[in-house]
């Protein structure tokens, strides 16, 4: 059987599936589960000859000010 070739995804929030909150919210930020989160759809239509790798740092804290 061949190698799986794969691919990794390197990004940010978006590709670690971040569901945003915003400053007027005291939650969390959430994530999409595996269903929603676009690197595993896209694994999901590359099939099982691809291995899709999820590398990502969500900056959730970026759009509030900084807490000293």
């Amino acid at each position: 059987m061949p190698e799986k070739k794969q691919i990794l995804c390197y990004g940010d929030s978006n590709t670690f599936g971040t569901i945003g909150r915003w400053a007027a919210s005291d939650e969390p930020s959430e994530r999409f589960d595996e269903n929603t989160r676009w690197t595993c759809v896209l694994q999901k239509e590359l099939g099982d000859h691809y291995h899709v790798i999820e590398e990502s740092l969500g900056g959730r804290t970026t759009i509030y000010p900084p807490k000293i």
